[in-house]
């Protein structure tokens, strides 16, 4: 594996895991309302998989 390569999936990894952080700070919001449904969450769980394989070389 190359250089571009690994730089690449780090790149991805940490993208990923800052989209998942974002999605934890809403989960964390003190009124209920302002907070995700579990559907919710999950979908976008599935988005940043799904735009996380896409970039995946």
């Amino acid at each position: 594996m190359g250089t571009k390569s690994i730089l690449c999936l780090y790149l991805t990894y940490i993208e990923s895991a800052f989209q998942i952080a974002q999605l934890a700070l809403k989960c964390l919001q003190r009124t209920p309302n302002e907070r995700p449904s579990k559907t919710e969450v999950i979908e976008e769980l599935e988005i940043i998989e799904a735009a996380s394989a896409n970039r995946i070389p």
